[in-house]
Protein backbone atom coordinates (compact mmCIF):
# COMPACT_ATOMS: atom_id res chain seq x y z
CA UNK A 1 0.00 0.00 0.00
CA UNK A 2 1.46 3.33 -1.04
CA UNK A 3 0.77 6.33 1.14
CA UNK A 4 1.44 9.87 -0.04
CA UNK A 5 3.55 12.11 2.14
CA UNK A 6 0.92 14.85 2.12
CA UNK A 7 -1.82 12.54 3.37
CA UNK A 8 0.39 11.25 6.17
CA UNK A 9 1.29 14.77 7.21
CA UNK A 10 -2.40 15.71 7.30
CA UNK A 11 -2.93 13.43 10.31
CA UNK A 12 -1.80 16.21 12.60
CA UNK A 13 -3.61 14.78 15.63
CA UNK A 14 -1.49 11.64 15.53
CA UNK A 15 1.61 11.49 17.71
CA UNK A 16 4.82 12.20 15.71
CA UNK A 17 6.25 8.79 16.64
CA UNK A 18 3.20 7.09 15.15
CA UNK A 19 3.40 9.23 12.00
CA UNK A 20 7.04 8.31 11.48
CA UNK A 21 6.48 4.57 12.03
CA UNK A 22 3.36 4.59 9.83
CA UNK A 23 5.25 6.27 6.98
CA UNK A 24 8.12 3.83 7.39
CA UNK A 25 5.72 0.92 6.95
CA UNK A 26 3.36 2.41 4.34
CA UNK A 27 5.27 4.85 2.14
CA UNK A 28 6.91 3.10 -0.82
CA UNK A 29 9.86 5.49 -0.64
CA UNK A 30 10.93 3.90 2.66
CA UNK A 31 10.11 0.25 1.88
CA UNK A 32 12.50 -2.51 0.87
CA UNK A 33 12.15 -4.87 -2.08
CA UNK A 34 9.93 -7.25 -0.06
CA UNK A 35 7.53 -4.49 1.00
CA UNK A 36 8.85 -4.38 4.56
CA UNK A 37 10.35 -1.21 6.12
CA UNK A 38 13.82 -0.71 4.68
CA UNK A 39 16.88 -0.63 6.92
CA UNK A 40 17.79 3.04 6.58
CA UNK A 41 21.05 4.91 7.05
CA UNK A 42 20.53 7.31 9.94
CA UNK A 43 21.81 10.30 7.98
CA UNK A 44 21.61 11.10 4.29
CA UNK A 45 20.04 13.35 1.70
CA UNK A 46 18.15 10.61 -0.16
CA UNK A 47 16.35 7.63 1.39
CA UNK A 48 17.39 7.82 5.02
CA UNK A 49 15.97 7.95 8.52
CA UNK A 50 16.88 11.62 8.55
CA UNK A 51 14.65 12.27 5.52
CA UNK A 52 11.84 10.12 6.96
CA UNK A 53 11.85 12.21 10.14
CA UNK A 54 12.16 15.50 8.26
CA UNK A 55 9.01 14.78 6.24
CA UNK A 56 6.79 13.09 8.83
CA UNK A 57 7.75 14.17 12.36
CA UNK A 58 6.40 17.71 12.27
CA UNK A 59 9.75 19.34 13.00
CA UNK A 60 11.28 17.03 15.61
CA UNK A 61 15.08 16.73 15.19
CA UNK A 62 16.32 13.43 13.83
CA UNK A 63 18.35 12.56 16.94
CA UNK A 64 15.45 13.34 19.27
CA UNK A 65 13.14 11.09 17.23
CA UNK A 66 15.72 8.31 17.18
CA UNK A 67 16.08 8.54 20.97
CA UNK A 68 12.30 8.31 21.42
CA UNK A 69 12.03 5.27 19.17
CA UNK A 70 14.95 3.55 20.89
CA UNK A 71 13.44 4.27 24.31
CA UNK A 72 10.23 2.42 23.44
CA UNK A 73 12.12 -0.37 21.64
CA UNK A 74 10.47 0.42 18.30
CA UNK A 75 13.78 0.45 16.38
CA UNK A 76 17.30 -0.85 16.70
CA UNK A 77 20.61 0.48 15.43
CA UNK A 78 22.53 -1.99 13.27
CA UNK A 79 25.98 -1.90 11.75
CA UNK A 80 27.03 0.95 9.50
CA UNK A 81 25.03 3.63 11.34
CA UNK A 82 21.78 2.22 10.04
CA UNK A 83 18.45 1.88 11.82
CA UNK A 84 15.88 -0.90 11.55
CA UNK A 85 12.17 -0.72 12.40
CA UNK A 86 11.01 -3.38 14.87
CA UNK A 87 7.31 -2.53 15.19
CA UNK A 88 4.60 -0.36 13.69
CA UNK A 89 2.74 -0.11 17.00
CA UNK A 90 4.64 2.03 19.53
CA UNK A 91 3.99 1.50 23.24
CA UNK A 92 5.01 4.51 25.30
CA UNK A 93 6.43 4.01 28.78
CA UNK A 94 8.04 6.06 31.52
CA UNK A 95 7.40 9.65 32.55
CA UNK A 96 8.45 11.13 29.21
CA UNK A 97 6.92 13.85 27.05
CA UNK A 98 5.81 11.26 24.51
CA UNK A 99 4.13 9.11 27.16
CA UNK A 100 2.38 12.11 28.72
CA UNK A 101 1.17 13.31 25.30
CA UNK A 102 -0.06 9.77 24.61
CA UNK A 103 -2.23 9.89 27.77
CA UNK A 104 -4.05 12.94 26.45
CA UNK A 105 -4.36 11.56 22.92
CA UNK A 106 -5.73 8.17 23.92
CA UNK A 107 -7.99 9.27 26.80
CA UNK A 108 -9.46 12.02 24.59
CA UNK A 109 -10.38 9.52 21.88
CA UNK A 110 -11.96 7.13 24.41
CA UNK A 111 -14.01 9.87 26.07
CA UNK A 112 -15.28 11.11 22.70
CA UNK A 113 -16.43 7.59 21.82
CA UNK A 114 -18.24 7.13 25.14
CA UNK A 115 -19.79 10.59 24.89
CA UNK A 116 -20.98 9.89 21.37
CA UNK A 117 -22.67 6.67 22.46
CA UNK A 118 -24.41 8.48 25.31
CA UNK A 119 -26.14 10.84 22.91
CA UNK A 120 -26.45 9.00 19.61
CA UNK A 121 -29.71 7.59 18.33
CA UNK A 122 -28.02 5.95 15.35
CA UNK A 123 -25.55 3.06 15.28
CA UNK A 124 -23.10 3.55 18.20
CA UNK A 125 -19.36 3.55 17.79
CA UNK A 126 -17.78 0.24 18.72
CA UNK A 127 -16.60 -0.09 22.31
CA UNK A 128 -16.14 -3.43 24.03
CA UNK A 129 -14.24 -5.08 26.86
CA UNK A 130 -13.15 -8.66 27.56
CA UNK A 131 -12.84 -9.10 31.32
CA UNK A 132 -12.27 -11.89 33.84
CA UNK A 133 -11.96 -11.19 37.57
CA UNK A 134 -10.25 -14.44 38.61
CA UNK A 135 -7.27 -14.83 36.27
CA UNK A 136 -4.41 -16.92 37.64
CA UNK A 137 -1.64 -14.41 38.43
CA UNK A 138 1.02 -16.95 37.42
CA UNK A 139 -0.38 -17.00 33.86
CA UNK A 140 -0.29 -13.21 33.45
CA UNK A 141 3.07 -13.06 31.61
CA UNK A 142 1.69 -15.38 28.92
CA UNK A 143 -1.59 -13.45 28.80
CA UNK A 144 0.23 -10.13 28.37
CA UNK A 145 2.40 -11.49 25.58
CA UNK A 146 -0.46 -13.05 23.63
CA UNK A 147 -2.69 -10.00 24.11
CA UNK A 148 0.09 -7.80 22.73
CA UNK A 149 0.53 -10.05 19.69
CA UNK A 150 -3.21 -10.24 18.97
CA UNK A 151 -3.64 -6.52 19.55
CA UNK A 152 -0.81 -5.67 17.16
CA UNK A 153 -2.35 -7.93 14.51
CA UNK A 154 -5.72 -6.19 14.92
CA UNK A 155 -4.11 -2.75 14.62
CA UNK A 156 -2.23 -3.84 11.49
CA UNK A 157 -5.49 -5.02 9.89
CA UNK A 158 -7.29 -1.85 10.90
CA UNK A 159 -4.49 0.30 9.48
CA UNK A 160 -4.77 -1.53 6.17
CA UNK A 161 -8.56 -1.05 6.08
CA UNK A 162 -8.28 2.65 6.93
CA UNK A 163 -5.57 3.07 4.32
CA UNK A 164 -7.87 1.67 1.63
CA UNK A 165 -10.60 4.03 2.83
CA UNK A 166 -8.50 7.18 2.47
CA UNK A 167 -9.70 9.90 0.13
CA UNK A 168 -7.11 10.36 -2.60
CA UNK A 169 -5.68 13.86 -2.75
CA UNK A 170 -6.66 14.34 -6.42
CA UNK A 171 -10.30 13.37 -5.77
CA UNK A 172 -10.36 15.59 -2.70
CA UNK A 173 -9.34 18.71 -4.61
CA UNK A 174 -11.38 18.02 -7.75
CA UNK A 175 -14.66 16.92 -6.15
CA UNK A 176 -14.52 18.60 -2.75
CA UNK A 177 -15.04 15.32 -0.88
CA UNK A 178 -15.38 15.48 2.88
CA UNK A 179 -12.88 13.78 5.20
CA UNK A 180 -13.04 12.63 8.79
CA UNK A 181 -10.70 11.22 11.41
CA UNK A 182 -11.34 7.56 12.26
CA UNK A 183 -9.43 4.88 14.11
CA UNK A 184 -9.43 2.15 16.73
CA UNK A 185 -7.37 1.75 19.90
CA UNK A 186 -6.64 -1.53 21.68
CA UNK A 187 -5.23 -1.59 25.19
CA UNK A 188 -4.67 -4.24 27.83
CA UNK A 189 -5.36 -3.63 31.49
CA UNK A 190 -5.09 -5.46 34.77
CA UNK A 191 -5.43 -4.69 38.45
CA UNK A 192 -4.87 -6.76 41.54
CA UNK A 193 -7.32 -8.06 44.11
CA UNK A 194 -6.75 -6.66 47.58
CA UNK A 195 -6.79 -10.14 49.16
CA UNK A 196 -4.11 -11.66 46.97
CA UNK A 197 -0.43 -11.10 46.16
CA UNK A 198 0.42 -8.86 43.26
CA UNK A 199 2.67 -9.80 40.40
CA UNK A 200 5.08 -7.11 41.55
CA UNK A 201 5.20 -8.44 45.09
CA UNK A 202 5.85 -11.98 43.88
CA UNK A 203 8.63 -10.78 41.60
CA UNK A 204 10.03 -8.65 44.41
CA UNK A 205 10.19 -11.62 46.78
CA UNK A 206 11.91 -13.70 44.12
CA UNK A 207 14.49 -10.99 43.53
CA UNK A 208 15.20 -10.67 47.26
CA UNK A 209 15.99 -14.36 47.86
CA UNK A 210 19.71 -13.84 47.33
CA UNK A 211 19.92 -10.50 49.10
CA UNK A 212 19.83 -11.66 52.72
CA UNK A 213 22.25 -9.96 55.09
CA UNK A 214 25.13 -12.20 56.09
CA UNK A 215 25.97 -12.51 59.77
CA UNK A 216 29.33 -11.06 60.77
CA UNK A 217 31.96 -13.37 62.29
Amino acid sequence: METSESSLDSRIEQHPVRRVLAAWHDNRRFLGATGDPAVLPIFGRKRSFEQLVAVHSGGIPVRAMLDQLLQINAVEIVSGQRVKAKTKVPIFKGMTRSAIANVGERSGDLLRTLKNNLHTTATPLFEGTALMCDVDINVLPLVRRQMAEQGAALIEGASSLLGRSRVKSKRLTSKGLAQCRAGITVYYFEDQRANGPTAESIASKERRKNLRRRSSK
